[in-house]
Protein backbone atom coordinates (compact mmCIF):
# COMPACT_ATOMS: atom_id res chain seq x y z
CA UNK A 1 0.00 0.00 0.00
CA UNK A 2 0.87 3.42 -1.09
CA UNK A 3 2.81 5.57 2.23
CA UNK A 4 0.92 8.70 0.96
CA UNK A 5 -2.57 9.70 1.14
CA UNK A 6 -5.64 11.99 0.35
CA UNK A 7 -8.19 13.44 2.04
CA UNK A 8 -11.36 14.90 1.60
CA UNK A 9 -14.73 16.20 2.86
CA UNK A 10 -18.33 15.30 1.77
CA UNK A 11 -19.71 17.99 -0.30
CA UNK A 12 -22.08 19.92 1.01
CA UNK A 13 -24.67 19.70 -1.73
CA UNK A 14 -27.38 17.01 -3.01
CA UNK A 15 -26.42 13.14 -3.32
CA UNK A 16 -25.29 13.85 -6.99
CA UNK A 17 -23.25 16.72 -5.50
CA UNK A 18 -21.65 14.59 -3.88
CA UNK A 19 -21.08 11.87 -6.17
CA UNK A 20 -19.17 14.25 -8.63
CA UNK A 21 -17.26 15.53 -5.85
CA UNK A 22 -16.10 11.74 -4.42
CA UNK A 23 -15.59 10.80 -8.72
CA UNK A 24 -13.05 14.00 -8.82
CA UNK A 25 -11.09 12.23 -5.61
CA UNK A 26 -11.43 8.77 -6.78
CA UNK A 27 -9.79 9.66 -10.30
CA UNK A 28 -6.75 12.30 -8.56
CA UNK A 29 -6.28 9.08 -6.22
CA UNK A 30 -5.87 6.91 -9.21
CA UNK A 31 -3.87 9.04 -11.41
CA UNK A 32 -1.47 10.12 -7.93
CA UNK A 33 -1.83 6.41 -6.62
CA UNK A 34 -2.17 7.99 -3.34
CA UNK A 35 -4.38 5.89 -0.62
CA UNK A 36 -8.01 7.50 -0.56
CA UNK A 37 -9.09 8.34 3.38
CA UNK A 38 -12.69 7.92 3.16
CA UNK A 39 -14.43 10.78 5.84
CA UNK A 40 -16.11 9.72 9.36
CA UNK A 41 -19.59 9.59 9.34
CA UNK A 42 -21.81 12.98 9.06
CA UNK A 43 -25.82 13.81 7.92
CA UNK A 44 -25.65 14.16 4.61
CA UNK A 45 -27.95 17.65 2.69
CA UNK A 46 -31.35 16.02 2.26
CA UNK A 47 -31.27 12.56 3.34
CA UNK A 48 -32.20 12.75 6.59
CA UNK A 49 -30.63 13.74 9.62
CA UNK A 50 -28.65 10.48 10.88
CA UNK A 51 -25.08 9.95 9.67
CA UNK A 52 -24.07 8.37 6.54
CA UNK A 53 -21.07 6.89 5.05
CA UNK A 54 -20.49 6.78 1.18
CA UNK A 55 -20.54 2.71 1.47
CA UNK A 56 -24.02 3.75 2.59
CA UNK A 57 -24.13 4.19 -1.18
CA UNK A 58 -21.21 2.93 -2.97
CA UNK A 59 -19.96 -0.49 -3.65
CA UNK A 60 -16.51 0.49 -2.08
CA UNK A 61 -15.27 -3.38 -2.44
CA UNK A 62 -15.61 -2.71 -5.91
CA UNK A 63 -14.04 0.27 -6.27
CA UNK A 64 -11.12 -1.25 -4.22
CA UNK A 65 -10.53 -3.24 -7.13
CA UNK A 66 -9.36 0.29 -8.68
CA UNK A 67 -7.79 2.27 -6.44
CA UNK A 68 -6.42 1.67 -2.76
CA UNK A 69 -9.22 2.86 -0.08
CA UNK A 70 -8.95 3.18 3.46
CA UNK A 71 -11.75 4.29 6.20
CA UNK A 72 -11.17 7.68 8.39
CA UNK A 73 -10.49 5.74 11.61
CA UNK A 74 -8.13 3.32 10.45
CA UNK A 75 -4.17 3.82 10.74
CA UNK A 76 -2.74 6.03 10.37
CA UNK A 77 -5.16 8.46 10.55
CA UNK A 78 -7.28 7.08 13.25
CA UNK A 79 -9.84 9.46 13.47
CA UNK A 80 -14.01 8.56 14.07
CA UNK A 81 -15.08 11.81 14.79
CA UNK A 82 -15.26 14.90 12.20
CA UNK A 83 -13.94 16.91 14.74
CA UNK A 84 -10.92 14.45 15.26
CA UNK A 85 -10.63 14.39 11.24
CA UNK A 86 -10.57 18.43 11.23
CA UNK A 87 -7.88 18.45 13.68
CA UNK A 88 -5.95 15.82 12.10
CA UNK A 89 -5.86 17.79 9.09
CA UNK A 90 -5.27 21.14 10.43
CA UNK A 91 -1.95 18.83 12.17
CA UNK A 92 -0.58 17.33 9.43
CA UNK A 93 -1.90 17.49 5.99
CA UNK A 94 -0.72 20.35 3.01
CA UNK A 95 -3.84 21.82 2.28
CA UNK A 96 -4.94 22.62 -1.05
CA UNK A 97 -7.60 25.04 -2.58
CA UNK A 98 -8.57 23.90 -5.82
CA UNK A 99 -12.17 26.03 -6.97
CA UNK A 100 -13.87 24.18 -9.00
CA UNK A 101 -14.63 26.79 -11.25
CA UNK A 102 -11.56 28.75 -11.78
CA UNK A 103 -8.85 26.19 -11.64
CA UNK A 104 -7.90 23.04 -13.30
CA UNK A 105 -6.00 20.13 -12.41
CA UNK A 106 -2.91 18.58 -14.93
CA UNK A 107 -3.44 15.14 -14.58
CA UNK A 108 0.07 14.09 -16.57
CA UNK A 109 2.98 13.63 -14.74
CA UNK A 110 4.45 17.17 -15.88
CA UNK A 111 5.49 20.50 -14.07
CA UNK A 112 4.14 22.51 -17.05
CA UNK A 113 2.46 22.50 -20.28
CA UNK A 114 4.84 24.22 -21.64
CA UNK A 115 7.76 21.60 -21.25
CA UNK A 116 6.08 19.42 -24.23
CA UNK A 117 6.52 20.92 -27.99
CA UNK A 118 3.21 18.51 -28.58
CA UNK A 119 1.35 21.18 -27.46
CA UNK A 120 -0.47 23.22 -29.49
CA UNK A 121 -1.74 26.37 -28.51
CA UNK A 122 -3.87 26.94 -32.24
CA UNK A 123 -5.83 23.69 -30.90
CA UNK A 124 -9.17 24.76 -28.95
CA UNK A 125 -8.80 21.33 -27.26
CA UNK A 126 -4.85 21.70 -25.86
CA UNK A 127 -4.12 21.79 -22.28
CA UNK A 128 -2.19 24.98 -23.08
CA UNK A 129 -6.06 26.98 -24.32
CA UNK A 130 -7.69 24.93 -21.88
CA UNK A 131 -5.73 26.30 -18.84
CA UNK A 132 -6.26 29.44 -20.53
CA UNK A 133 -7.15 32.45 -17.30
CA UNK A 134 -7.56 29.16 -14.87
CA UNK A 135 -5.24 28.24 -12.19
CA UNK A 136 -3.31 25.25 -12.17
CA UNK A 137 -2.46 22.77 -10.57
CA UNK A 138 0.44 19.85 -10.96
CA UNK A 139 -1.42 17.29 -8.58
CA UNK A 140 1.56 14.54 -9.19
CA UNK A 141 4.38 17.11 -7.78
CA UNK A 142 3.30 16.94 -4.20
CA UNK A 143 5.49 14.79 -1.97
CA UNK A 144 3.78 15.68 1.01
CA UNK A 145 2.02 12.56 2.77
CA UNK A 146 -1.10 14.08 3.35
CA UNK A 147 -2.91 16.31 1.33
CA UNK A 148 -6.18 18.16 1.32
CA UNK A 149 -8.90 19.79 -0.54
CA UNK A 150 -10.73 22.69 1.01
CA UNK A 151 -12.43 23.79 -2.60
CA UNK A 152 -15.40 22.04 -3.91
CA UNK A 153 -15.39 19.88 -6.76
CA UNK A 154 -18.63 20.38 -8.77
CA UNK A 155 -17.74 19.72 -12.34
CA UNK A 156 -17.49 16.39 -13.60
CA UNK A 157 -14.26 14.73 -14.14
CA UNK A 158 -13.77 15.29 -17.77
CA UNK A 159 -13.47 18.37 -17.41
CA UNK A 160 -11.82 19.26 -14.00
CA UNK A 161 -9.01 17.47 -14.53
CA UNK A 162 -7.71 17.43 -17.87
CA UNK A 163 -4.35 15.56 -20.06
CA UNK A 164 -2.16 16.09 -22.46
CA UNK A 165 -1.64 12.13 -23.26
CA UNK A 166 -5.37 11.17 -24.33
CA UNK A 167 -4.95 7.76 -24.27
CA UNK A 168 -4.68 8.35 -20.65
CA UNK A 169 -7.58 10.29 -20.34
CA UNK A 170 -9.61 7.68 -21.71
CA UNK A 171 -8.31 5.16 -19.57
CA UNK A 172 -8.98 7.10 -16.22
CA UNK A 173 -12.93 7.17 -17.98
CA UNK A 174 -13.14 3.51 -18.48
CA UNK A 175 -11.71 3.30 -14.59
CA UNK A 176 -14.00 5.62 -13.47
CA UNK A 177 -17.17 4.10 -15.25
CA UNK A 178 -16.25 0.47 -14.14
CA UNK A 179 -15.16 1.47 -10.42
CA UNK A 180 -18.31 3.64 -9.62
CA UNK A 181 -21.46 1.29 -8.56
CA UNK A 182 -24.31 1.21 -5.81
CA UNK A 183 -24.63 -1.63 -3.54
CA UNK A 184 -26.30 -4.60 -4.06
CA UNK A 185 -29.73 -3.19 -2.20
CA UNK A 186 -29.56 -0.44 -5.17
CA UNK A 187 -29.12 -2.59 -8.09
CA UNK A 188 -31.29 -5.21 -7.00
CA UNK A 189 -34.06 -3.40 -6.25
CA UNK A 190 -33.65 -1.37 -9.69
CA UNK A 191 -33.78 -4.50 -11.84
CA UNK A 192 -37.00 -5.71 -10.27
CA UNK A 193 -38.59 -2.40 -11.00
CA UNK A 194 -37.52 -2.93 -14.35
CA UNK A 195 -39.00 -6.18 -14.26
CA UNK A 196 -42.44 -4.87 -12.86
CA UNK A 197 -42.06 -2.33 -15.77
CA UNK A 198 -42.22 -4.87 -18.75
CA UNK A 199 -44.62 -6.07 -16.94
CA UNK A 200 -47.12 -3.72 -17.64
CA UNK A 201 -45.48 -2.98 -21.19
CA UNK A 202 -45.60 -6.78 -22.12
CA UNK A 203 -42.11 -6.60 -22.41
CA UNK A 204 -42.50 -3.67 -25.13
CA UNK A 205 -40.20 -0.59 -24.90
CA UNK A 206 -40.68 2.36 -22.42
CA UNK A 207 -39.46 5.69 -22.30
CA UNK A 208 -38.44 7.73 -19.65
CA UNK A 209 -38.80 11.76 -18.63
CA UNK A 210 -37.22 13.49 -15.85
CA UNK A 211 -39.04 16.43 -14.45
CA UNK A 212 -37.81 18.05 -11.43
CA UNK A 213 -40.10 19.99 -9.67
CA UNK A 214 -38.56 19.81 -5.95
CA UNK A 215 -35.80 21.31 -4.33
CA UNK A 216 -33.97 23.28 -7.36
CA UNK A 217 -32.63 26.74 -7.44
CA UNK A 218 -34.06 27.41 -11.31
CA UNK A 219 -36.87 28.60 -11.53
CA UNK A 220 -36.79 28.31 -15.25
CA UNK A 221 -36.30 24.81 -15.26
CA UNK A 222 -38.72 24.15 -12.83
CA UNK A 223 -41.60 26.65 -13.69
CA UNK A 224 -41.82 24.78 -17.03
CA UNK A 225 -45.09 23.31 -18.09
CA UNK A 226 -46.22 20.44 -18.99
CA UNK A 227 -47.71 21.29 -22.51
CA UNK A 228 -44.88 23.18 -23.20
CA UNK A 229 -42.83 19.87 -22.36
CA UNK A 230 -45.66 17.76 -24.51
CA UNK A 231 -45.17 19.83 -27.37
CA UNK A 232 -41.28 19.36 -26.82
CA UNK A 233 -41.21 15.78 -27.25
CA UNK A 234 -44.21 15.01 -29.24
CA UNK A 235 -42.49 13.90 -31.98
CA UNK A 236 -39.77 12.04 -30.45
CA UNK A 237 -42.18 10.04 -28.11
CA UNK A 238 -44.94 8.57 -30.00
CA UNK A 239 -48.83 8.74 -28.63
CA UNK A 240 -50.14 6.39 -26.44
CA UNK A 241 -46.03 5.07 -25.45
CA UNK A 242 -45.41 3.90 -22.36
CA UNK A 243 -43.56 6.99 -20.77
CA UNK A 244 -41.76 6.47 -17.09
CA UNK A 245 -41.87 10.05 -15.34
CA UNK A 246 -38.92 10.22 -12.27
CA UNK A 247 -40.01 12.90 -10.18
CA UNK A 248 -39.69 14.50 -7.11
CA UNK A 249 -43.48 15.69 -7.41
CA UNK A 250 -45.84 14.51 -5.00
CA UNK A 251 -49.03 16.21 -6.46
CA UNK A 252 -49.04 13.75 -9.81
CA UNK A 253 -52.56 15.67 -10.94
CA UNK A 254 -49.57 18.49 -12.55
CA UNK A 255 -48.93 15.40 -15.38
CA UNK A 256 -52.83 15.19 -16.39
CA UNK A 257 -52.10 16.21 -20.27
CA UNK A 258 -49.27 13.79 -20.47
CA UNK A 259 -51.60 11.45 -18.74
CA UNK A 260 -54.14 11.84 -21.85
CA UNK A 261 -51.18 11.81 -24.38
CA UNK A 262 -48.97 8.98 -23.19
CA UNK A 263 -49.55 5.58 -20.73
CA UNK A 264 -47.68 7.17 -17.67
CA UNK A 265 -45.89 5.19 -14.75
CA UNK A 266 -44.54 6.63 -11.55
CA UNK A 267 -42.23 4.41 -8.81
CA UNK A 268 -45.47 4.12 -7.20
CA UNK A 269 -47.01 1.88 -9.93
CA UNK A 270 -43.84 -0.38 -10.68
CA UNK A 271 -42.70 0.12 -6.27
CA UNK A 272 -40.61 -3.62 -5.48
CA UNK A 273 -42.75 -3.69 -2.53
CA UNK A 274 -39.38 -3.83 -0.33
CA UNK A 275 -38.75 -1.80 2.82
CA UNK A 276 -35.83 0.76 1.70
CA UNK A 277 -35.05 4.34 2.65
CA UNK A 278 -36.54 6.82 0.53
CA UNK A 279 -33.19 8.30 -0.58
CA UNK A 280 -32.83 5.08 -2.67
CA UNK A 281 -35.79 6.04 -5.37
CA UNK A 282 -33.59 8.23 -7.23
CA UNK A 283 -30.97 5.95 -7.38
CA UNK A 284 -33.14 3.02 -8.42
CA UNK A 285 -34.94 5.79 -11.17
CA UNK A 286 -31.21 6.74 -12.48
CA UNK A 287 -30.83 3.07 -13.65
CA UNK A 288 -34.58 2.94 -15.17
CA UNK A 289 -33.45 6.12 -17.09
CA UNK A 290 -30.60 4.62 -18.62
CA UNK A 291 -32.59 1.52 -19.18
CA UNK A 292 -35.99 3.37 -21.12
CA UNK A 293 -35.63 3.29 -25.15
CA UNK A 294 -35.18 7.42 -25.39
CA UNK A 295 -34.56 9.57 -22.02
CA UNK A 296 -35.43 12.84 -21.71
CA UNK A 297 -34.00 15.27 -18.70
CA UNK A 298 -34.15 18.40 -17.32
CA UNK A 299 -31.79 20.90 -18.40
CA UNK A 300 -29.25 22.08 -15.43
CA UNK A 301 -29.97 18.37 -13.44
CA UNK A 302 -26.54 16.67 -12.61
CA UNK A 303 -29.42 14.08 -12.13
CA UNK A 304 -30.60 13.92 -15.81
CA UNK A 305 -26.97 14.36 -16.39
CA UNK A 306 -25.62 11.14 -14.88
CA UNK A 307 -28.35 9.09 -16.67
CA UNK A 308 -27.39 10.56 -20.15
CA UNK A 309 -23.57 9.46 -19.30
CA UNK A 310 -24.30 5.89 -17.91
CA UNK A 311 -26.10 5.85 -21.40
CA UNK A 312 -23.95 7.40 -23.68
CA UNK A 313 -21.29 4.44 -22.03
CA UNK A 314 -23.66 1.97 -22.69
CA UNK A 315 -25.65 2.73 -26.08
CA UNK A 316 -23.77 6.79 -27.06
CA UNK A 317 -27.38 7.62 -26.99
CA UNK A 318 -28.42 11.60 -28.36
CA UNK A 319 -28.83 13.71 -25.56
CA UNK A 320 -32.60 15.12 -24.96
CA UNK A 321 -34.53 18.01 -22.68
CA UNK A 322 -38.01 18.80 -22.10
CA UNK A 323 -37.22 22.37 -22.65
CA UNK A 324 -35.29 24.48 -25.37
CA UNK A 325 -31.69 25.94 -24.47
CA UNK A 326 -32.17 28.94 -22.23
CA UNK A 327 -32.77 32.19 -24.01
CA UNK A 328 -34.26 30.09 -27.30
CA UNK A 329 -37.12 29.32 -28.61
CA UNK A 330 -38.95 25.84 -28.28
CA UNK A 331 -38.72 24.44 -31.49
CA UNK A 332 -40.54 20.28 -31.31
CA UNK A 333 -38.03 17.55 -32.00
CA UNK A 334 -38.64 16.10 -35.29
CA UNK A 335 -38.35 12.48 -34.87
CA UNK A 336 -34.39 12.17 -33.03
CA UNK A 337 -33.40 15.10 -35.31
CA UNK A 338 -30.55 17.53 -33.28
CA UNK A 339 -32.85 21.01 -33.67
CA UNK A 340 -30.91 22.60 -31.50
CA UNK A 341 -27.97 21.63 -32.99
CA UNK A 342 -26.50 20.79 -29.39
CA UNK A 343 -25.60 16.56 -29.86
CA UNK A 344 -21.78 17.21 -30.57
CA UNK A 345 -21.37 20.26 -29.16
CA UNK A 346 -17.90 20.37 -26.52
CA UNK A 347 -17.46 21.27 -23.20
CA UNK A 348 -14.90 23.58 -23.83
CA UNK A 349 -17.39 26.38 -24.45
CA UNK A 350 -17.99 26.27 -21.42
CA UNK A 351 -15.15 25.05 -19.09
CA UNK A 352 -15.94 26.79 -16.18
CA UNK A 353 -19.48 25.24 -15.36
CA UNK A 354 -19.19 21.95 -16.84
CA UNK A 355 -21.65 20.75 -14.02
CA UNK A 356 -24.62 21.92 -15.68
CA UNK A 357 -24.80 18.71 -18.75
CA UNK A 358 -23.09 16.27 -19.86
CA UNK A 359 -21.46 16.43 -23.40
CA UNK A 360 -20.46 13.01 -25.56
CA UNK A 361 -16.94 13.39 -25.05
CA UNK A 362 -17.39 12.24 -21.26
CA UNK A 363 -18.02 8.76 -22.73
CA UNK A 364 -15.81 9.05 -25.73
CA UNK A 365 -13.10 6.03 -24.96
CA UNK A 366 -12.75 5.21 -29.07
Amino acid sequence: MSNKYLLFEIDEGGFNNIRMSFENYIVISYITKRVLVLPPPKPYYLLGSSDKLLDDFFDIDNLKKYITVMYSHEYPINCHTNDEYKQFVKANCRVLHIDSEKDVIIGDLISDPSDDPSYDPSDGNSITTLCSGRIQHYINIYNDKYIYNTGRFINYHTCQIIYKDKQREKEVKQMLHHAIKYIDIIRQNTYKALNNIFAKTKLCKFYAIHIRKGDFQYTNVYNIDEKDILKQINKLIPAQSHVYILTDQQDKSIFTNLQKYYKVLFYNDISTGIDIPSYYIPMIEMGIGVRSTIFIGSRLSTFSGYIMIERGFKYDTPIYYTQPPFNRQLIPYNGTDDVYNEQDDAWTNTPTACWMRPYKSFWDVK
